[in-house]
């Protein structure tokens, strides 16, 4: 049985780079995530998709070794490194059998601080990013999200795809991919999260050699400003005619960030109307109306502001009633108490689902990683489980009556006629 210590430590490199070090017992696995601040909310306008396609190359080659290597040697630990890009942050991923962890850290500093980005392997990882924006035109809920955050989010870089677009991406050239690597890959501001057997004393040895002051120079002056607030909301309906065979309904709202003392009320209220089959949406909307096949509510966590959105995949001729249903829903969640059986069946299921995403070392460094990185704290990765129960229903009611108010913006994709 896994045992976890008690912790988390909380430590630096010599370069600023903070550490995060979890240490659990009987584990075979080791796991890592360096999280940087700069995610695509940083992006210029001409170059939106820089990042992730800068992330993609990083496992395309290094000083020491070419993509194939890299691959070879990567599986021969038994090992994954990975790396991804949303709009608040980007991060660098490393799991591996605790015997071989060592080695696989100094496989994730080798293609994070020395990557060539060859010219072959850019251009293929630019049409393999173009193949994928253009897949997300046949996924309809993915194009209402996109038309759902332009439209609530305006000019703020949450209203972008991370992907970027086709004009946008096919214009990135390597001299730029080389620029956005030196000015993303920092220190300054990163957090390096680790589960692990190895001891505390041992782990810090690694990292110290592989991702210190020598390795990774912490740089003046390479600091960039957070974007700021999204603009004031006014109210939308938008139609969208499309070529799909069905439909797709979102309205929204704008919601607080993650670290705003509503965050954990907004989560609670999103699993109440739209998580899981016994939640009032699934419920009501398809249960006893049928009117959809895809049914939900749902609140990104983000550190700069974010959205309570609901939304519905129906026929096209469903629309209006739908729309009536979904109002149906806000008012009743905004003037009369959750009972109390229905509020502790919410919480044990938001509870239970963040238990379970935490059974591995990969998972529970992840977490202690992005809470730290979205200014919450590692600490918050406990508290979480406390504050949801300490949660009442007149709460809830209060942030209903908040959040879901009369500045919505509404996004009906049309089905072909």
């Amino acid at each position: 049985m896994k045992k976890i210590k008690k912790g988390p430590i909380i430590s630096s490199l010599s370069n600023g780079l903070k550490i995060i070090y979890l240490q659990t017992e009987n584990d075979p696995i080791s796991a890592g995530h360096i999280f940087l601040p700069h995610g695509t909310w940083s992006e210029s306008d001409r170059e939106l998709g820089i990042t992730v396609l800068m992330l993609a190359l990083l496992f395309k080659g290094t000083n020491r070794r070419t993509a194939r290597e890299l691959a070879e040697d990567t599986e021969s630990l038994g090992a994954h490194v990975n790396a991804s890009a949303s709009h608040d942050n980007a991060y660098i991923s490393c799991h591996s059998t605790a015997e071989n962890f060592p080695k696989a850290l100094s496989i994730m500093s080798e293609v994070l601080l020395q990557p060539t980005f060859p010219p072959e392997e850019v251009e293929k990882e630019k049409t393999g990013l173009l193949a994928a924006i253009k897949a997300k035109k046949e996924q309809i809920s993915t194009v209402a999200g996109e038309i759902f955050n332009k439209n609530l989010y305006g000019k703020h870089p949450y209203g972008r795809p991370t992907s970027g677009n086709a004009e946008t991406v096919s214009a990135i050239k390597r001299e730029q991919i080389q620029k956005r690597h030196r000015k993303l890959i920092i220190p300054k501001g990163g957090i390096f999260s680790i589960a692990t057997s190895h001891s505390f004393s041992e782990i810090k040895k690694v990292l110290d050699d592989l991702f210190g002051q020598k390795i990774w120079p912490l740089k003046p002056n390479h600091v960039l400003a957070f974007a700021s607030k999204s603009p004031q909301l006014v109210n939308k309906h938008i139609k969208q005619p499309s070529h799909f065979t069905q439909a797709f309904l979102m309205k929204g709202f704008q919601a607080s960030a993650a670290r705003h003392p509503d965050f954990l009320k907004l989560k609670l209220l999103s699993g109440i109307l739209g998580a899981g089959m016994s939640s009032r949406l699934f419920q009501s909307l398809r249960e006893t109306r049928g009117l959809a096949y895809d049914v939900g509510a749902y609140y990104p966590t983000k550190k700069g502001g974010s959205s309570f959105v609901f939304y519905l995949g129906l026929e096209q001729n469903r629309i209006q009633e739908a729309m009536e249903g979904i109002e149906k829903e806000i008012k009743k969640i905004k003037t009369e108490i959750i009972p109390a059986q229905e509020l502790l069946d919410a919480k044990n299921f938001i509870k239970g689902s963040y238990i379970l995403d935490h059974q591995t070392n990969s998972q529970r460094s992840y977490y202690l990683g992005w809470w730290e990185i979205l200014g919450l704290g590692p600490q918050f990765d406990k508290k979480f489980l406390d504050e949801i129960s300490k949660i009442t229903a007149k709460a809830l009611l209060g942030v209903a009556r908040k959040y879901l108010n009369n500045n919505a913006v509404t996004i009906e994709v049309h089905a072909k006629k």
